[in-house]
């Protein structure tokens, strides 16, 4: 009976370690349980995160194309009044040196080419050279190109120096003036 007593003991001595055990698991799987549910959390709250600034970064990308579309038509303005400018000056000096021009035929064929070229469409609009332009041309009956000889030069003084790399602007010495 001993021997048995003994075995009890050894088996209830065994079982009270395996319920140790298992409560041991048990507490560990509930710190992993409450572990993994507290990343799913945190996992849930960076991809909240992440998708905000998703939204953040497309309402920016979209502000950015809006203002690049702005600047992109500031500057097309700006070269269309710099090609108006030009325009405008050299109308200007072609009706100065050439009063014998036909102003009219010129400010057409003009027309023509930039719509032959696709950009008459983008900026129809005339741009007024002076009051002189104004009034009417049909005493002059010389067509372009016809009674032209070189242009009058206004300069006086030496003669401007060649410039090897026209980028270089250390290459231009500035001409000195004899009075």
């Amino acid at each position: 009976m001993l021997e048995l007593h003994r075995q009890v003991m050894d088996q209830e001595e065994k079982v009270a370690l395996a319920e140790s055990k298992c409560s041991q698991l048990e507490s560990e799987l509930a710190d992993l349980k409450s572990d993994l549910e507290a990343a799913q959390s945190e996992r849930d709250t960076q991809k909240m995160a992440y998708e905000e600034q998703i939204k953040s970064l497309d309402t920016q990308i979209a502000e950015l194309k809006g203002k690049f579309a702005d600047v992109d038509d500031r500057l097309d303005a700006e070269y269309d009044s710099g090609l108006a400018l030009c325009y405008k000056c050299i109308m200007f000096v072609l009706k100065t040196e050439y009063p014998e021009l036909n102003m009219n035929k010129l400010e057409a064929s003009i027309q023509e080419y930039m719509v032959e070229q696709g950009q008459g469409d983008k900026n129809q609009e005339e741009v007024p050279l002076s009051g002189e332009q104004e009034k009417d041309t049909e005493d002059q009956n010389l067509d372009i190109g016809q009674g032209l000889g070189p242009a009058p030069s206004k300069f006086v003084g030496p003669s401007l120096p060649e410039i090897a790399d026209p980028l270089s602007v250390e290459a231009i010495e500035p001409p000195t003036h004899d009075l």
